[in-house]
């Protein structure tokens, strides 16, 4: 998991210095269905607790647009939290390699596939991280604009590992996403 972050670091900054005019930045919330599959794993494995957390995290991105319309996508996000009786952090990090289909047009539809890593604290979990791939299709609106939107359907493979005393559990990380947001560009 070193290895990936380290990567990572290295990718976002030898990229931003070699393509700083062609790089946006996008933020935008993302509702997880393996984040409500986390959330009803603490209320299974421990009866009467308060367990608190909504499945939708904050995500930002930044995106590098190559020629030819080939994109490179750092992401971190939607951070995972659940507290109450029970604490719970999953801070996901991806890299993906992406094609535009209509780079230069109004509405721009995409695809992206890459590694996805997760850092993860609390209770009940076997590890401290979790890794998979992760695939997207993407459309994003008013390309033409400064500001502009996007919606993405999303799919992570990783699998968290809970052991609540009666063997190991395991749930997906953050599974399905839809995500929407806005675009920077710069």
């Amino acid at each position: 998991m070193r290895r990936f972050l380290g990567a990572a670091c290295v990718a976002f900054c030898l990229l931003g210095r070699h393509a700083a005019a062609d790089v946006d930045h996008a933020i935008g919330g993302a509702f997880s269905s393996g984040a409500q599959d986390v959330f009803d794993f603490y209320d299974e494995a421990i009866p009467n607790s308060e367990v608190t957390g909504i499945p939708v995290g904050v995500s930002y991105r930044s995106i590098f647009q190559l020629p030819a319309g080939l994109r490179i996508d750092l992401w971190a996000g939607p951070i995972v939290l659940v507290f109450g009786d029970v604490s719970y952090l999953d801070l996901p990090v991806s890299g993906t390699v992406g094609w535009n289909f209509h780079e230069s047009g109004n509405a721009n539809p995409y695809v992206r596939v890459g590694v996805i890593g997760h850092v993860i604290d609390g209770d009940l979990t076997d590890d401290s991280s979790a890794s998979g791939l992760l695939g997207a299709v993407g459309l994003e609106f008013m390309k033409q604009r400064k500001v502009h939107i996007f919606v993405e359907v999303a799919h992570d493979t990783s699998e968290i590992e809970f052991d609540d005393g009666f063997g190991v559990r395991k749930v997906d990380a953050l599974g399905t996403l839809l995500t929407v947001g806005a675009v920077l560009a710069f």
